[in-house]
């Protein structure tokens, strides 16, 4: 645990920390059931395709992490790649980044 000169109190995971969602559901004057919605409606008004989008918002809630609020969402397998709008990302290491036509067509591959 590590404590922020702001105050914040952050746990770390691997490689990122971890501040859970009450600070910023209170910065926004939210609870946290208004705030899920907030994220929830982000989701839902996304450029998200489909099946993807309708199984992280039934995946989506949140849990308790050493005291804190974090949303987690779920993802479950996919059986193709998967848009934003015409836009198709990829993973590379850590970093994510929109896909070019021939990672689109080797990503695709990946799911024979």
């Amino acid at each position: 645990m590590s404590v922020s000169p702001q105050g914040i109190t952050a746990y770390k995971f691997e490689n990122v920390l971890i501040v859970g969602i009450e600070r910023e559901a209170k910065i926004l004057n939210l609870k946290l059931d208004q705030y899920m919605r907030k994220i929830e409606d982000g989701i839902r008004n996304s450029a998200l395709g489909e099946p993807l989008k309708t199984q992280v918002l039934t995946n989506l809630d949140v849990i308790s992490y050493k005291g804190l609020q974090v949303v987690r969402v779920r993802i479950p397998k996919q059986g193709h790649p998967s848009f934003v709008g015409d836009d198709c990302f990829v993973r590379s290491g850590s970093s994510t980044m929109k896909a070019t036509g021939p990672q689109i067509a080797a990503v695709t591959g990946l799911f024979k």
